[in-house]
């Protein structure tokens, strides 16, 4: 059966990734398996068929956006390769390539502009680019429904501090703080 349309082929890509994933676990318990107590040991030849399968969904998805360029789900397809780029091939230039075009498609209203910046103000954090984590985690933390709210107030309040705002990262802090003491009574956070 040949599978067709976009809305299939989007499936298939999160198929695929979450397929990439247990692949990839598998390769790290053999990995942490194999290495333990070796020096010399090349860590990649551990990770060729998890590195074949991200070229395989790469390729993949970039050909559904290509041969379906008004398809709604662009932008999903954008944050799953950049998601998969920072996983799975360590990319962190195409990752970020792929997260901020997904940002560029997405309609402004759309809640995947929250996940697409939560996903940016990580990158940026991890990457020690401060002021543009900052950016990003600046429209991140207005979600109270948040469950990962507390870790995004925290992240927030180190960029401000990197920034020399030291006063509003103590009060961001603060607030962090005092919405941890709330998780006894309110499992939420």
């Amino acid at each position: 059966n040949k599978i067709s349309g976009p809305e299939l082929q989007y499936r298939l890509i999160e198929l695929y990734s979450d397929r990439l994933k247990i692949i990839r676990d598998e390769e790290n318990s053999r990995f942490l398996k194999e290495s333990a107590g070796k020096k010399n040991i090349q860590k990649s030849s551990f990770f060729t068929i998890s590195m074949e399968e991200y070229k395989k969904i790469d390729v993949f998805g970039m050909n559904v956006i290509k041969k379906n360029p008004t398809y709604l789900r662009i932008g999903e397809i954008y944050l799953t390769h950049g998601l998969n780029a920072r996983d799975f091939a360590g990319d962190e230039v195409q990752s970020e390539k792929y997260l901020l075009k997904g940002l560029e498609v997405t309609p402004k209203n759309s809640p995947l502009v929250y996940y697409l910046k939560v996903a940016l103000a990580e990158h940026f954090y991890t990457t020690k680019n401060f002021s543009k984590s900052e950016f990003y985690y600046q429209d991140v933390v207005k979600n109270k429904e948040s469950e990962m709210l507390t870790k995004h107030l925290h992240n927030y309040a180190w960029c401000l501090i990197q920034s020399n705002k030291l006063e509003y990262a103590l009060k961001i802090v603060h607030y962090g703080y005092a919405l941890c003491n709330v998780k006894n009574n309110n499992k939420k956070y």
